[in-house]
Order: C-alpha cells, then sequence, then structure tokens
C-alpha cells in the first residue's frame, strides 16, 4: 500500500480541490477555468499513470507466482480427500466388474463370481506356443500324400503306432482316428526330451470345437479323457500321443502341447501353412520331377552329379535319400535307387542294382525321421 500511495498523492491533491467547492453552480472556489481543467487533467494523468505503470504489473507479478504466496494448505483445498493409489494398484471399477461377468459367468455354473473361478478364464484370454509341428489337421503338410494309414507315419510328423487301427486324413476337416481293437497311439516324437518336472498340457480339439486336454508332469504319465487316451511323456519322454479307447473313433481338428496347466488350443490361429512345412521338412521332404541320368554299367550303375543338388531345408539329421524313377527303356517301369553320398544339406551321388540306360523324371524322398 505504501507504494499505491505514493503514486495516488497528485490525484488526491487534486480531488480535495474539487471536493472542496460548495455545489452552488457558480462558487469556483476562486479558480480559473485553466485552473479547473488542469486540476481536472492531472488527476486523470496520475490514475491512468498508476493503472498502467503500477497495479496492472504488479497484479501481472503476482498472478505468475508459484511459490504458494498465501501459504494454502493441502487441508484448505481438500487434496486429503484425494485417490492417490498408483493406477496399476487401483481396484476394478463396478462397471468394470460387470463388464467381466458377463464375459465369464456363462462358464461359471453357480452364477457367482472370484477371482479364482475367473483366473482360468481370463487365461484362456491368450495362448501359449505350440510345442507340437504340423498340429492344425484342417491343413496338414502332407508331403506323402497319405490319405489313409496304419502302423506308419501319413502325414508329416505323425506316426500311428496300431495294427488294428486307422488314420484317414481329410483336409478341411481333419484326421479321423479309428480304434478297431487294442491301443491306438496317434504318436509324435521329438528330438529331445521334454523337460522333467515340467507341467506340460495335452489337448486336442474334436470335429465340434470341443476341447479335451490333460496335465501332468512328462514323467510318462497318460489319462484317459471321456474315452481318449492321453500320453504325455508315455513310452519315453520325448514323445506324446493321443487316440480313441478300444471301439472309438473320433475326428480331430487340431492338436497341442504346450507348458502350463491351462489349455489355450481353443484361442489360436490357424496354423501358417509355410511355416509349419519348413518345419516337418527338417524330417522328410520330397523333390517331385527331378531327372535323373544313369549310364548302363552292370551290376551297378553310378552317376556323380557335377553340381550339389540341395535340400530346400537342412536336415536334422543325415537323411536316407531314395528316388523312383522310370527307365526309358521300359516306360511304365519304376526302378527304386538311393543316393550313396548324401548329407544334411543335399546329394550328389546315386546309384542302382539294375542295369540302366537313360532316365527321365523321377521324385526323390529324403527320410530323416525318429
Amino acid at each position: 500500500m505504501r507504494y499505491i500511495n505514493m503514486a495516488l498523492s497528485k490525484f488526491e491533491k487534486d480531488m480535495q480541490i474539487i471536493q472542496a467547492l460548495d455545489d452552488e453552480p457558480n462558487d469556483v472556489g476562486g479558480l480559473t477555468s485553466a485552473d479547473l481543467k488542469a486540476a481536472f487533467d492531472e488527476g486523470g494523468e496520475a490514475l491512468k499513470a498508476f493503472l498502467n505503470g503500477v497495479l496492472i504489473p504488479a497484479l501481472d507479478t503476482y498472478i505468475a507466482r508459484t511459490d504458494n504466496p498465501h501459504a494454502v494448505t493441502k487441508g484448505q483445498v481438500g487434496l486429503g480427500n484425494c485417490d492417490n493409489t498408483a493406477d496399476a494398484d487401483k481396484p476394478v471399477s463396478a462397471a468394470q466388474l460387470a463388464a467381466i461377468a458377463g464375459v465369464v459367468l456363462g462358464q461359471i455354473p453357480d452364477a457367482s463370481l472370484t477371482m479364482a473361478k475367473m483366473a482360468p478364464s481370463v487365461a484362456a484370454l491368450f495362448h501359449n506356443r505350440n510345442l507340437l509341428d504340423n498340429w492344425d489337421f484342417r491343413n496338414a503338410v502332407n508331403q506323402r500324400g497319405a490319405t489313409s494309414w496304419s502302423n506308419s507315419y501319413g502325414i508329416d510328423r505323425w506316426l500311428l503306432s496300431a495294427d488294428n487301427s486307422t488314420a484317414t486324413f481329410i483336409a478341411g476337416t481333419g484326421i479321423i482316428l479309428n480304434n478297431e481293437f487294442g491301443n491306438c497311439f496317434f504318436t509324435q516324437l521329438f528330438e529331445k526330451s521334454l523337460s522333467i518336472n515340467t507341467v506340460y498340457t495335452l489337448s486336442v480339439m474334436l470335429a465340434d470345437g470341443s476341447v479335451k486336454s490333460f496335465t501332468h508332469i512328462a514323467n510318462g504319465e497318460y489319462s484317459v479323457v471321456d474315452g481318449i487316451f492321453f500320453g504325455i511323456g508315455f513310452g519315453g519322454s520325448s514323445q506324446i500321443a493321443f487316440g480313441p479307447i478300444e471301439g472309438n473313433a473320433i475326428t480331430v481338428q487340431a492338436a497341442k502341447l504346450e507348458r502350463g496347466s491351462v489349455s489355450t488350443l481353443a484361442n489360436d490361429p490357424p496354423a501358417d501353412y509355410g511355416e509349419e512345412l519348413r518345419k516337418c521338412q527338417r524330417y522328410y521332404e520330397t523333390i517331385p520331377g527331378f531327372r535323373f541320368y544313369i549310364g548302363a554299367r552292370s551290376p551297378w550303375s553310378i552317376a556323380t552329379q557335377t553340381n550339389k543338388i540341395p535340400f530346400k531345408v537342412t536336415k536334422r539329421t543325415i537323411p536316407v535319400v531314395t528316388f523312383e524313377y522310370e527307365k526309358s527303356s521300359n516306360p511304365g517301369v519304376w526302378v527304386a535307387a538311393t543316393a550313396s553320398h548324401p548329407d544334411t544339406d543335399g546329394f550328389t551321388d546315386y546309384n542302382t542294382a539294375f542295369d540302366c540306360d537313360y532316365v527321365g523324371f523321377g521324385n526323390v524322398v529324403a527320410t530323416a525321421e525318429m
């Protein structure tokens, strides 16, 4: 206020002169018109100078201050009523809980929601990596062109180990496993053993979209679930198997082996066929339409390729390379031959136990199955 009073001193003096005048119209207190004008002008200029030079700058400075000049406390503004819980620790709101309940309550018979009951449903929103190769039987890799087989490999990487059972592949549908008598083991073998004391879940998706599963430590355990045999590490720690019990048949769209105790097969998107083919070709590969030339030489005919014939995918081990070819001198008769110097990347030599002349086109098979 000290500075304000100093700035308004001229204004106050002139106002005192004006206020001292009587109310009579002609009473000017002896002042001339010039004196009156000067008093009014000086007061106005003093007021304008104060507003522009003192008051407005002072207000701007005050507004810009951030040091709490009035010492306002958090209690005065009610900060104690604010929720300081971190976002990560905030509880689920009633609206969120109702939305979640709308999704998962249909899977809970008594319609009561608890965290323990909700956990499997929340976990099912995610999916783990599938440890199986060629697991999507609706669009399976089938380099052998198998349609129905028993006690042998059919579609890539899957072995049916049963004499009295059959497996049938129908593209777009899946694998039909029919157990007429005894055991039916649809098996996949692994290069490495399953981890000891690790919990795995093996599951299959049936034709109606339902999922059946079995969870256990990979130590040779097996079980029957709804008429389906499941084995994890069954017959050895480097394989899994499943199949219908005796006298039954099942149609399987897909299968999955994953770590953990919850099946996430139902959440998996369709398999990437190209990726699955590359994985399968580490074990088995066909090269159709290969052109051979073997000179006539008895009892063996041997030809060495100028360039190495590469495989599309490096094999897991040195494969057995065989091929069938048609002799030009005997059309319609196919002769079997074997590569004599294969490695994991390809082959160069082949031989046959027959007298041969020019050979046309044939099919090469490189097998590195387990």
